[in-house]
């Protein structure tokens, strides 16, 4: 992890609503493929979300996303799969 600037309750307030989704699927496990399918925006646009969303949250991975961004229900277009 580096820097840390956005880590902790107030993350979400430093994403849009579209990275905000995006970000609560990463958490959620979801790959860059399944979130575009269901937010219906191309590979690369998640791509750019991530990169936005890791620069502003000060991490360098999906993995050290806060748990939380994944908390809340996301909302996104269609049905969200199962996953277990």
């Amino acid at each position: 992890m580096c820097g840390g600037a956005g880590r902790g309750v107030g993350a979400l307030e430093l994403l849009s609503d579209a990275e905000r989704r995006v970000a609560g699927l990463a958490v959620g496990g979801y790959t860059n493929r399944e979130i575009s399918e269901l937010l219906v925006v191309t590979v690369s646009t998640v791509e750019q979300h991530l990169t936005r969303i890791f620069r502003k949250l000060g991490v360098r991975a999906r993995k050290d996303l806060p748990p939380e961004i994944g908390a809340d229900p996301v909302e996104w277009r269609g049905d969200r799969p199962s996953r277990g």
